[in-house]
């Protein structure tokens, strides 16, 4: 392959994986990164500077990529958690109202059970 040809095939896949970066698509990233090494791998060792001024290139970009990859995990986990925790919250004040209603509902049927005993248990008046 033409030394030009190398540099751009590099580039262009690069530029592929930080364009997924950026959408956040991450199958994507990862099938022009294996694309990329599978390319990088089959390269001779002896490459002109060109190609070896590419391969530099792609490997700040890589930097930054991790850089963004890495934030954007810690991110998601952080929202993770948060939603973890707000769902706990959540959840223990329903099973707090669900206690209160069933109180409520005990209390209830705990006074209307004594109201039907007191008229039962009166004693008959002899008139």
């Amino acid at each position: 392959m033409v030394t030009l040809q190398v540099v751009q095939s590099l580039d262009a896949l690069t530029n592929a994986i930080e364009v997924a970066v950026e959408r956040a698509d991450w199958s994507e990233a990862v099938r022009a990164a294996e694309t990329r090494l599978r390319f990088v791998a089959a390269l001779a060792p002896d490459q002109p500077d060109e190609v070896l001024a590419a391969l530099r290139r792609m490997q700040e970009i890589d930097v930054r990529i991790s850089t963004a990859a890495r934030e954007t995990l810690l991110a998601l986990v952080a929202e993770g958690r948060m939603a973890l925790h707000e769902t706990g919250v959540a959840t223990n004040e329903l099973k707090a109202h669900q206690r209160s209603l069933d109180a409520g509902a005990a209390a209830s049927r705990c006074v209307s059970s004594r109201a039907g005993t007191r008229f039962a248990a009166r004693p008959a008046t002899r008139g």
